[in-house]
Parts: structure tokens; sequence; C-alpha cells
């Protein structure tokens, strides 16, 4: 889009909320498909069509309004039940929905399409609107309704109609002219303009509103159809429809146009007014995501400033400072609620990436001679809209992964005893201050021979023995595929090694879990933001470090009797009859000065992603504060064990602990044993017998 075009703000919006509309779409139709629609579902895809050809047509996106038109028809009549929804219909719908998602992405990146794009689906589509064969439904038939109500007879209304357009109105693409145009179709129409708030050509805004409409109606139309002439501006309006009976004793000063001049004549640049009564107006406005990002970042300087300020006043006398130390402890208060509101405002639901699943599984599953149902959990968890925007391909590479791999032919599955329909399962939660995302399915399961042998193939291997956790990770491999023919679904090594990186670079892990025959589980964990978060400074030697608070169960120093040694290199502490495993900090990244012996030293007791707990040991707790979290991969490089750096109010530069990762090197110190409760407990006992 050029620079100098004038309207290229309004473009933004526009295609910015063609996105939207294009998703809510999405998620309509595939309820549609799934047979859980009701006619509220046809309406609101109609309503996005609309939209998007009134938008179209404000910025002569000729070919975008042609098509539109056509798609707006068929569901217009489909909504209306005179064409029948059945399978083939909804394909219709789908292929339609593609080529208008292409059509909008085309006026938007001014790319020229190939001559007659979408002049298949286009003609599908008329071809049902004029098929007379075709054996009309009713709405109520397709859609019921609660309870039927008897029509009444319909006679000749008069009624008059207050009609003050917002600014919103020009924003979102919409053009009241045209509205009054519409209206004229209902009957007779007289219009009077109040312009009595048109101010001087000097001082005019152009993208503010000056005019309003009193219209007189007289027609045989209902109250209903119309309300849905004004359906599309009711939100950025004042509206106000009345009998002619009810009319208001002092009605504005106007001037009388003729209907007939409404309708011939050319749109207003800009129209206002002052009705009496107002529809509810959204609550909402949108606003561009780099201001909210400039914010995000004031607000975290802000809160490094909060902390240098706090530490500061530690070297003062508080009983000479009383007010200042109040006011700092007030500041610090309204620097965490300022905070914790900026970051709600990125927050978004996973819905928007969900809802894209659904079709890309009936595609591929149509593709691959596969049924596949899939279940979606959670689509309202909330999380980082930076993070909403990467996941999306990572998550498209895993279900991929799981329709081609996991999941077998109805043929196969009858012949293992399972359901021809697969399964494959989406699902998000919050857990520890962290976003969960979970993709697993009922099929083959990872095959580790297979994997095995490629993995000797493409001489991955050492020759020492590999556990089937180290077996499965293999799969992560930069260019490691098993399948046998490259096809445009998968054989060509780039998938799951793009997903690793993807997720890692937003400070995130990856897992697989797999038992062969019965399925696998890949888990997604993710930061809820990559801005700021809650941590408790910890020293290690002359180091200090960051473990996030969600993370933290509690803090203790164990007695020397609590602590043990299990064959040589592995400590764990024993709390409540449970045996904790233990991580020196200090040793993983070579510390010196730091305790070694946990009974001299504070042991953290941290959540992995998991469930399981480890304990963290470290020199001493230096306190709690806010930290802004800084990404160590832009900056510098990725770290094991660390998941971001941060800025205390020293100006020092202080690592934040990723406790997965921490674990991660301790097992691979160790040769790859796990550290998960039942294993400890066998090593427990088998050190005992060892010592018996």
């Amino acid at each position: 889009m050029s620079e100098a075009d004038p309207f290229s703000q309004f473009k933004d919006v526009f295609f910015a909320e063609c996105s939207e509309l294009t998703s809510d779409m999405e998620q309509h139709l595939s309820e549609l498909q799934a047979g859980d629609a009701d006619l509220e579902d046809l309406n609101a895809i109609f309503r996005a069509v609309h939209s998007i050809k009134a938008g179209a047509g404000a910025f002569h996106y000729t070919e975008l309004v042609d098509y539109s038109h056509v798609f707006e028809a068929l569901l217009d009549k489909l909504r209306a039940g005179e064409i029948s929804i059945y399978e083939d219909v909804t394909q219709v719908l789908f292929r339609a929905s593609d080529i208008l998602a292409d059509l909008i992405d085309a006026a938007q990146n001014e790319d020229q399409l190939e001559a007659g794009y979408g002049r298949e689906v286009k003609a599908e589509m008329e071809k049902l609107l004029n098929a007379t064969g075709a054996v009309a439904v009713p709405a109520e038939d397709v859609f019921p309704a609660p309870e039927p109500e008897q029509e009444a007879v319909r006679q000749a209304a008069t009624y008059l109609i207050r009609f003050e357009p917002h600014a919103e109105v020009f924003r979102h693409a919409n053009e009241p002219i045209l509205i009054l145009r519409e209206l004229k179709t209902l009957g007779d129409l007289e219009v009077n303009i109040d312009m009595s708030r048109l101010p001087d050509i000097h001082t005019l805004e152009p993208e503010d509103s000056y005019f309003s409409w009193s219209l007189k109606l007289t027609t045989e139309a209902s109250r209903e159809d119309i309300d849905e002439v004004f359906e599309f501006v009711e939100d950025d309006c004042k509206l106000e429809i009345m009998l002619a009976e009810e009319e208001p004793e002092n009605p504005a000063s106007t001037e009388v146009l003729p209907a007939q001049e409404v309708a011939e004549g050319d749109p207003a640049p800009a129209s206002g007014g002052s009705p009496a009564k107002t529809k509810n107006k959204s609550a909402s406005i949108r606003v561009d995501l780099d201001r909210v990002d400039k914010v995000v970042n004031m607000v975290g300087e802000l809160v490094i400033t909060q902390a240098m300020l706090s530490q500061e006043l530690e070297q003062l006398d508080p009983s000479r400072n009383m007010r200042l130390m109040a006011g700092m402890e007030e500041l610090a208060s309204h620097a965490r609620e300022l905070q914790e509101n900026v970051m709600a405002i990125r927050m978004q639901p996973v819905k928007s990436v969900f809802s894209r699943m659904p079709r890309l599984v009936r595609d591929l599953s149509s593709k691959l001679d596969k049924k596949v149902r899939l279940v979606m959990t959670g689509e309202n968890t909330e999380v980082d809209k930076t993070v909403i925007e990467e996941i999306a391909d990572p998550l498209t590479h895993m279900i991929r992964n799981s329709l081609d791999h996991g999941i077998g032919t109805p043929e196969e599955r009858e012949r293992a005893g399972k359901n021809p329909e697969g399964t494959i399962h989406l699902a998000a939660e919050h857990r520890g201050g962290r976003i969960i995302i979970e993709v697993s399915d009922d099929g083959r399961g990872i095959n580790r021979e297979r994997v095995l042998q490629k993995a000797q193939e493409k001489g991955l291997l050492d020759g020492d023995e590999l556990s089937d956790e180290e077996i499965d990770n293999l799969i992560f491999h930069p260019g490691f595929s098993t399948a046998e023919t490259v096809t445009d679904v998968s054989g060509r090594g780039v998938g799951m090694d793009v997903v690793r990186k993807n997720i890692m670079s937003l400070g995130g892990r990856i897992s697989v879990q797999s038992e062969q025959g019965k399925g696998s589980k890949f888990t997604l964990s993710l930061p809820l933001t990559l801005a700021v978060l809650d941590g408790m400074i910890v020293g290690v030697g002359a180091q200090k470090f960051v473990v996030p608070v969600n993370s933290i169960i509690e803090s203790i120093r164990p007695a020397a009797s609590d602590v043990m040694t299990l064959f040589g290199d592995t400590q764990v502490v024993r709390i409540r009859g449970e045996y904790i495993p233990l991580l020196q900090v200090s040793g993983l990244f070579g510390v010196s000065g730091g305790f070694r012996d946990p009974s001299q030293a504070l042991v953290v007791i941290v959540e992995l992603d998991g469930g399981n707990h480890v304990g963290l040991v470290v020199d001493e707790l230096l306190g709690q504060q806010q930290v802004v979290i800084k990404s160590l991969e832009t900056n510098y490089t990725h770290v094991e064990g660390i998941s971001a750096a941060t800025i205390l109010g020293n100006g020092q530069v202080c690592l934040i602990l990723d406790i997965d990762g921490l674990e991660e090197m301790e097992r691979c110190r160790r040769g790859g044993r796990s550290l998960n409760a039942t294993d400890i407990e066998q090593m427990v006992e088998e050190d005992q017998r060892h010592s018996a």
C-alpha cells in the first residue's frame, strides 16, 4: 500500500476488520459443517460478507465487491430457507470463504491475481442461486425457532426515524446515503436533513460526522424490516424509530430534501445530528498494536525505575523518611496495577488460532482419505498477542503431523480394534503462570524402530543406547522425517524442528509423550507474556538469578539427615515423606563460592511443567520484585537453563532461570536418567538395599 495514499489509515482499519471477520466466518462455517449451527450462525456469516462488501465498495475494490455480492446473495437465500443446506452447499461456502480471503489479501498487498481467479466457485454459487429444481426449505425447518408466532396482517404504517451517524460509520466503511436508498425501497420516504452542526470550512474535520436525518417512512413493511436496514450501523449511530403518533412535540429545524434526490444524489462526505434516544454504542476502540507496545515498554521502564528508587531508599533511615517510604509503597502499588491493566490489553484468547484448525483437519482428512474428529477445549484461554501470532504455524505443523503420521486410515484402525474415526484433541490451559497447549491423538504413536533406522541412516547415533524419550526427541532434529515419500503434506524434513525452534524463541518448550499403537501427545509450554514477571531474586555465590514466583512452592533449610546422595551423584531431600531431587545451581552454571551442601544452603522447591517438583540449591533469598523481561535470543543467543534476562534497580543484569531447562541440563549430565517421583523412589529403595 502506497505511503502517499491519503486513505491508507482507513484502509488499514478496513483490512484489520476483514481479518477479524474472516476469522469469525471460519468459526461459524465450522459449526455449520458440524451440524451445530443455528440461524444466527448464518446471519453472522452474512453480516461479515456484507461488511466486507461495503468496505470494499468504499475503496473501489471492484473485484472484491462483485464476488462478495454473489456470496452475500447466496447466504441471504440460505438464511431465508430458499435453498436447503447440505454437504455440497457447505463445501461451496468454505471454498467461497477461501477465495474471499485471497481477494482481500490481494487487495491489501496490491497483488494481481491470475485472470479469472475464483471464477469456478463464483459459478457454483450462481448455479445454486439460479437452480430452479432446488427444493426450498423454510428457515424454521432448518433452524427451528423456539415458538413460531402467527404473522400479523400487515397494514401501511408511518414511522418517524431519527438517524445520526457517528464518525465510526465512515471508519467502518459504511455510507449513510446508501442506507437511506435502501430504506426508500420499503415505501414512501420523506427526508429532512439537519445541517446545524456543520462548521466553518476551515475547522471541518474530514473524519468527523456533522449531518443527521429526520425521516418519515410510510410502508407496509414490518418494524423488523426497518431495523434490518440499520443492522450494520446500529452500534455506530444514534437511532430512534417510532410510529407517527409518537412524534415529539419540538422536532429539530431541518431542511427538507425530496426522496428522489436521496435516491439519485451522490454520497455525502459526512453526516451527524442529535436525536433523543440512543442505541447502545460499542464500548471498544481499535488501537494500533505498536502504540500498545510502546506503552508496555514505558511501563517496563517505570518498573525498573521504581525498583531503583526502592533500592536507594533502603539506604535511608525509615524513621526519618516515613512519608517518603509510604509514597514509594503507593508508587509500587500503582505501578503494578498499571502494568497488570496494560498487559491485559495485549491478552487475547487462543480461539483466534484454534478456529483455523477445524478447516485444516477437514481438508487434510479428505486429502488423506482418513476420518478424523477434532476436539478443542480451552479456546478462551488468554495469552499475549505476540504469542498468539507466533504459535499459529507451530500448531499447524503439529496438527498436520498428527494427521499424516499419527492417525491411520479407517481400515488400518479397524484392524487395530479402534474406532475407524480418529480423534485429535487440541487443548489450552493456564498452569503455573504459563500457557500449556497440548496436541494429542489416538493414532499409531511414534514408531521408535523406524525413527532409529532413519537416525542411523542420517548418522545421528553415536553408538550409545537411547532411552524411549531420547528416541522420541530425534523427531525434532533438523531435516528428520520418517515419511517414505515426499508429498505436499509431509516428507520434506521441514516441520517439527521448525516447531521447536519457534517455540524456544518465545521462551517456551515442547515435549512429546508417545505409546506405540495408542497415540502421541505434544505439549507446548509458553510464557503468558513476554514483557514482565514476578520474580524472586536469589544469590548463588557472587551471582544473582531470578526464579519466577509462580513456579515456587516453598523454600526450606533442610536438616542434614533429610539429604541423601544416591549412587554418588544424585542428591535428594526428604520433605514430609516425599523425596525431591536437588539441582545445584552453582554447579550447573559453574559459579564459584556457592554452598554445595544443601543443609548449609537454602532449597527453593519449584514445580515443573509436568507437575513434578525439584529443589534449587541457592545461598540466599534476596527479595521479591517485578522484573522486565529482556530476550537473550534477540540480544545475544540461547543459553541452556536461562529463559531471559532482566535489569535490576542498580543497573545489574540478572539472568532469569528456566526451571524445566535446568532439570533437562541435570538429566543430560546424568546420562538421561529421569527425575520423576517414581524413579526417585526406586533409586532410594535400591540405595537402601545396597546399604543394607
